[in-house]
C-alpha cells in the first residue's frame, strides 16, 4: 500500500511539473484564434516544448505551418502562428522572433478583427532575413518583409498590428501597410478592456510603456476616426529612421495620433502625405498631456504639421509650417522645401522601399544635409538604406542619409537674384534654393554656428568689366547673418558657357578652362571685394579687391550637368566673388616699351593696363618707354 501511494504522488507531482501555469500570457480575447490574433489556436499550444527557446523562425515560402518554429528548418509559415507562441508562453525566455522575406498577413481567413497581437513584454520581432535563413544575418533592404492588411481581395483587417499592456519590445524591418480602420464596434483584448475598430490602421498601441519601431515603414492606412498609420493611447511609443507616408484619418491624426498622456519620441523620421480630413493633424494629432519629440526629422506635404493641445518639442527638423508647439520648443527648426527626389514616387521605380531610387532620399542640394544633430537621442549607426549615418561631418535630417558631398544636379543653376539664408555648423554644407539647387557651399575650417546670406547675380552682358578688367558675368555675394570673418572654404558654380562667353571677348590672352580646354585651370583666379553691400556690381564696390588663386585640384568640371565647382580658401571678411583671369607682363628685353620682342613670350601688354594685372620689368633688363601706360587703379608696375 505505502508503495501505490508513493507512486501515486510521484505521479501527480509529475503532472503539476509538466504542465507550468504562464500567469501573464496575454492573448486577445476578442480576436479570432487569440495569441496571434489571426485564428492560431493559441489554447492548443503546449508551452513545455518552448522551455529553452529563445528565438522563434517565420518563413513564409515553408510549404506548410507544421514546423515547431525552433529553427528555419522548422520555421513557422505564418507570423500570427509565432506570436501565438510567443504571447501564450510569456514565461518562457522566447526575446526574438527573425521573419523571413515575404508578404505576411494577420490571417489566412476573412474575419477583420484580425491582427497581429503583441502581448508579450522583452520581445523583439525582426524582418528582413532571406528566406531558408541564408546567413541570419537581418538586411531588411535586401530582403523586403511585409505587413499586409488586405487579407482578401477589397477586405482589410482593422489594424494590421495590436500592441497590449507591454514593455520593451522592438519591431525592426517592417514595411506595414493596408490597415482600415472602418469598423464601428470594438475588440476586447482584455476583460473589460476594448479597442475601437475605427481608430489605428497601422498599428494601434494601448499602455505600452515601451515600444519601439526601426527601419519601418507605415503607408496607405486609413482610419475612420483616428491615427491612420499609428494610434498610441495611454503608451510610449519611439520611432527610429522610420517613413510614414500616405497615410489618413477621417477625424485627427493622418500619420499619427496620441492621447491619454501617450508620449512619442521619432528619430530621423519622415512624415510625408498623411491627411485628416474633419479635424486636425495631418501629420500628428497629439491632445492634452500628449507630448511629442521630434529630432532630425522632415514633416511635409501633410495636410498640416500637427493640431492637439500636448507639448511638442522640435529639435533640428524640416517643417512644413509653424503651427504651436503648446508650450514646447524648437531648436533649429528649417522651414524650407527638402527637396525629395519624388515626393509622389515614394518607393521609386523598382517599388522597393528602403534603396536608393526611393523617392523620399533628397537631392544633394537639399536643405537636409549635413545639419541634423549628431547627439540626438537613439541614433542608429546605419540608416533606413543601412548606408552609414554621418557621411559628412554632420548627420543629415531624415531617413536616408546622403552618401554625397553637397553638389548641382543638371538644369539647377541659381539664376540671377536668387538668394537664401541658411545655417553652418560643420562640415562641407550647402546654401540651398527650393528648387533642388545650390547657391553655394560652405566648409568652415573649425566648427561654428552661423547664419549665412547669399546672393547669385548674372549680368545680362557676356562679362562685367571693372577698371578695364573683365570678369565672368556669373557672380556671388556671401555675408554673415551677424557680421564677421568666416574662416573656410567656399564652393561657387559655373555654367561652361560662363567661361566660353568669357573667352571670346578679346580681353586676355589667358583663358578660362572650358569643357575643350580644361588645362586652362591655371588661369583662373578669384577676385573677392571684402565687405557688406547691397550694391553688387564692381563699380558700386569700395573695398580695395583681392586676388585668391584655387588649386587646380578644386576646380572641377563635371560633364553630366556641364558645371564647373571652384572651392578655395577665404580668410576674413566674406564680400562679392567675381571670376576673372589675371597676367604678369614680364620685360626682358633691351630697348622700348613698344617692341613685342622685349617681352616674354611676346606678349606685350595693351597701354591700358586693366586692374589686377601686373608688369614686371626684370632686372638687367633696359626699357625704354616710348609710348605711354596708363595704369588702372589695383594694377601693379614693378621695376627689380
Amino acid at each position: 500500500m505505502n508503495i501505490k501511494i508513493y507512486f501515486k504522488t510521484v505521479l501527480f507531482l509529475s503532472i503539476i511539473i509538466s504542465q507550468p501555469t504562464f500567469i501573464n500570457a496575454k492573448n486577445c480575447l476578442g480576436c479570432p484564434g487569440g495569441g496571434g490574433g489571426g485564428g492560431g489556436a493559441g489554447s492548443g499550444i503546449n508551452c513545455n516544448n518552448y522551455l529553452s527557446t529563445q528565438t522563434l523562425f517565420v518563413d513564409g515560402s515553408r510549404p506548410d505551418n507544421t514546423g515547431d518554429g525552433k529553427t528555419w528548418a522548422t520555421a513557422k509559415k505564418y507570423l500570427y502562428s509565432a506570436l501565438d507562441i510567443a504571447n501564450t508562453c510569456d514565461m518562457v525566455n522566447i526575446y526574438t522572433i527573425k521573419v523571413a522575406q515575404g508578404i505576411y498577413k494577420p490571417t489566412s481567413g476573412t474575419d477583420r478583427n484580425s491582427t497581429f497581437f503583441i502581448g508579450k513584454s522583452n520581445l523583439s520581432i525582426k524582418g528582413g532575413f532571406p528566406p531558408g535563413g541564408g546567413n541570419n544575418v537581418q538586411n531588411h533592404v535586401l530582403y523586403p518583409t511585409i505587413l499586409d492588411g488586405e487579407i482578401a481581395s477589397n477586405v482589410f483587417v482593422y489594424h494590421v498590428l495590436l500592441a497590449y499592456d507591454v514593455n520593451n519590445v522592438n519591431i525592426s524591418g517592417f514595411r506595414i501597410r493596408n490597415g482600415l480602420a472602418s469598423g464601428t464596434g470594438s475588440i476586447e483584448v482584455d476583460n473589460n478592456v476594448f479597442i475601437n475598430q475605427f481608430d489605428g490602421a497601422g498599428i494601434n498601441i494601448r499602455i505600452c510603456t515601451s515600444i519601439e519601431f526601426t527601419n519601418c515603414v507605415f503607408y496607405n492606412n486609413a482610419a475612420s476616426e483616428d491615427g491612420g498609420g499609428v494610434f498610441s493611447n495611454s503608451s510610449y511609443p519611439k520611432f527610429v529612421n522610420c517613413i510614414i507616408y500616405n497615410n489618413s484619418a477621417a477625424i485627427n491624426g493622418g500619420g499619427i495620433r496620441l492621447e491619454n498622456s501617450s508620449t512619442a519620441a521619432l528619430t530621423h523620421c519622415a512624415l510625408v502625405n498623411n491627411v485628416y480630413t474633419l479635424g486636425g493633424g495631418g501629420a500628428i494629432y497629439n491632445s492634452n498631456l500628449s507630448n511629442i519629440d521630434l529630432h532630425n526629422s522632415i514633416v511635409w506635404g501633410n495636410s498640416n504639421t500637427w493640431n492637439g493641445g500636448g507639448e511638442r518639442n522640435i529639435y533640428h527638423c524640416v517643417l512644413q509650417d509653424q503651427n504651436t508647439t503648446n508650450g514646447g520648443i524648437i531648436v533649429y527648426g528649417h522651414y524650407s522645401d527638402p527637396n525629395f527626389i519624388n515626393i509622389n514616387d515614394p518607393n521609386g521605380s523598382d517599388n522597393i522601399w528602403f534603396t536608393a531610387d526611393d523617392g523620399l532620399n533628397v537631392c544633394i542640394g537639399s536643405i537636409c544635409l549635413n545639419r541634423g544633430d549628431n547627439n540626438a537621442p537613439d541614433i542608429n549607426s546605419n540608416d533606413i538604406r543601412l548606408e552609414p549615418r554621418n557621411f559628412n561631418v554632420k548627420t543629415d535630417i531624415g531617413p536616408y542619409e546622403s552618401q554625397s558631398m553637397p553638389g548641382l544636379i543638371a538644369n539647377s543653376m541659381p539664376n540671377d537674384g536668387d538668394s537664401t539664408v541658411a545655417r553652418v555648423w560643420a562640415g562641407n554644407t550647402g546654401l540651398p534654393l527650393e528648387n533642388c539647387s545650390l547657391l553655394a557651399a560652405l566648409e568652415p575650417s573649425t566648427g561654428i554656428n552661423s547664419k549665412f546670406i547669399a546672393v547669385a547675380k548674372n549680368s545680362l552682358n557676356a562679362t562685367v568689366v571693372y577698371n578695364s578688367a573683365v570678369f565672368v558675368r556669373r557672380f556671388y555675394y556671401l555675408q554673415k547673418f551677424t557680421p564677421g570673418d568666416f574662416n573656410g572654404k567656399i564652393t561657387l558654380y559655373f555654367k561652361n558657357s560662363d567661361f566660353t562667353d568669357f573667352n571670346n571677348n578679346p580681353y586676355s590672352i589667358d583663358d578660362l578652362p572650358s569643357s575643350t580646354n580644361i588645362s586652362n585651370k591655371s588661369h583662373l583666379r578669384i577676385i573677392k571685394f571684402p565687405g557688406i553691400t547691397n550694391q553688387y556690381f564692381p563699380q558700386f564696390l569700395s573695398s580695395t579687391p583681392e586676388i585668391i588663386n584655387p588649386s587646380d585640384a578644386d576646380i572641377v568640371f563635371n560633364p553630366i550637368t556641364n558645371y564647373w565647382s571652384i572651392q578655395f580658401d577665404n580668410e576674413g571678411e566674406l564680400g562679392t566673388f567675381f571670376i576673372t583671369t589675371t597676367h604678369e607682363f614680364i620685360f626682358d628685353g633691351w630697348g622700348d616699351f613698344s617692341e613685342e620682342t622685349n617681352w616674354m613670350d611676346n606678349s606685350k601688354p595693351n597701354l591700358i593696363l586693366p586692374s589686377l594685372n601686373k608688369i614686371t620689368i626684370l632686372q638687367g633688363s633696359y626699357c625704354i618707354f616710348d609710348e605711354p601706360l596708363e595704369l588702372e587703379p589695383g594694377s601693379t608696375l614693378i621695376v627689380e
